[in-house]
C-alpha cells in the first residue's frame, strides 16, 4: 500500500472512531426506533430512494421476491413468508419461507449510503443486508451480526461487530448505516461498535437485499438509499 493511500485510510479510521463516540453518548438519549446514526466515511449526496412507510408504498411491494408477503402495518413494512401453497408449489432455495426484498440500486461513483431500521419479534436466527452478493453483507446470526466482505474475487471474510452492551434483543429496533466507496467499507448498526474494512471493489450494479428469519416476521422502516458526495475529510 503506498505512504499517502496508508495515511488517508489512518485518517478516515481515526475520523470514524471519534465520530463514533460523539454517536453513541446521544445514542443512550434517543429512541431505538430513530434512525440517528450518521454517516462515517461519505458525504451525503441526493437521495436515490426514501420510505418511512407512513403510507403503503407501491414501488417496495414491488421489491418482494419469492412470494413473500409485504404489507405496512403501524408505520412499518413488516414481511411474512410466502403461503403454503406457494411454498408447496416452489420447493428449495426459492420456495419464499424467509421474507425477503430485492431493488436495483445503482452504484455511485462517489459512493452509496444504505440507511434502515429493522426489527423481528423473536431472536434472529439469520438474516442478511447485502449489496453485490458477499462482496458487502450485514449478516445476523443468532443475533450477533457480522460483515461478510471479499478481500479479493475468492476470499470471503466475515468479521463480527463488537457489542457494546451485550447481544441484540428480541423485539426492539435497530438501526443500521452501510456505505461503500471504492474499496472501502463501512458499516454500523446501533448498540455495536462500528467497523471499517478494506475489500475488493464494486465496479457495477448490484441489487440490495434483505431478507429476514426463516418463518418468522421481519419488520423494516425508514429505507433511505443516498449517493456519496465524496468521502469525509479527517
Amino acid at each position: 500500500m503506498h505512504k499517502s493511500r496508508l495515511s488517508s485510510l489512518i485518517g478516515s479510521t481515526l475520523l470514524i472512531f471519534s465520530s463514533y463516540f460523539v454517536l453513541q453518548a446521544a445514542d443512550k438519549q434517543l429512541s431505538s426506533s430513530a434512525t440517528h446514526l450518521k454517516p462515517l466515511l461519505l458525504k451525503m449526496g441526493p437521495s436515490i430512494i426514501s420510505e418511512t412507510f407512513d403510507k403503503d408504498s407501491t414501488r417496495v411491494q414491488s421489491w418482494a421476491k419469492y412470494g413473500t408477503q409485504w404489507q405496512v402495518i403501524d408505520g412499518a413494512f413488516v414481511g411474512s413468508p410466502a403461503s403454503l401453497d406457494y411454498q408447496k408449489a416452489h420447493p428449495g432455495k426459492h420456495s419464499g419461507t424467509t421474507p425477503r426484498l430485492q431493488a436495483k440500486i445503482p452504484l455511485c461513483k462517489d459512493g452509496l449510503i444504505i440507511k434502515f431500521d429493522f426489527k423481528s419479534e423473536k431472536k434472529i436466527g439469520r438474516a442478511a443486508f447485502w449489496l453485490g452478493h458477499h462482496h458487502f453483507k450485514l449478516l445476523i446470526s443468532d443475533n450477533q451480526p457480522s460483515l461478510q466482505y471479499t478481500k479479493d474475487k475468492k476470499n470471503i471474510i466475515t468479521t463480527a461487530l463488537k457489542p457494546i452492551n451485550g447481544p441484540m434483543k428480541e423485539n426492539q429496533w435497530y438501526s443500521v448505516i452501510m456505505e461503500t466507496h471504492g474499496t472501502h467499507r463501512v458499516v454500523q448498526i446501533s448498540g455495536f461498535e462500528p467497523l471499517i474494512v478494506e475489500a475488493f471493489a464494486l465496479v457495477k450494479t448490484s441489487p440490495v437485499r434483505m431478507s429476514g428469519s426463516k418463518g418468522e416476521q421481519f419488520q423494516f422502516d425508514n429505507f433511505h438509499f443516498i449517493e456519496g458526495a465524496g468521502l469525509l475529510k479527517p
